[in-house]
């Protein structure tokens, strides 16, 4: 497990490797917040993604996600909103 990046009482990100496969989640506190997360951690080479994200209206009603699907490398990065008592979780394979 690699902590990707946290700040106490506020949020934390957290990644793990189980096989060819990365999960990445991420947990936020009381105020809505953009987090620029970097796929540092990954191997050289070209790897598959879903996303789950909070959705547009997750301030008001919890259960608004989104899902989508795309493609990512090392050194890349994905900005994310995390909605009030929200989060986010990241499927990577290759």
């Amino acid at each position: 497990t690699i902590v990707l990046d946290r700040k106490y009482g506020e949020h934390v990100i957290v990644a793990r490797k189980k096989g060819e496969y990365w999960y990445v989640g991420g947990l936020n506190n009381t105020e809505e917040k953009s987090i620029n997360l970097s796929f540092d951690f990954l191997e050289d080479r070209s790897y598959r993604y879903t996303l789950i994200s909070d959705g547009v209206n997750a301030n008001r009603v919890a259960g608004d996600y989104k899902i989508s699907n795309g493609t990512i490398r090392k050194g890349e990065d994905i900005n994310l909103v995390m909605k009030i008592g929200g989060g986010f979780l990241i499927k990577i394979q290759p």
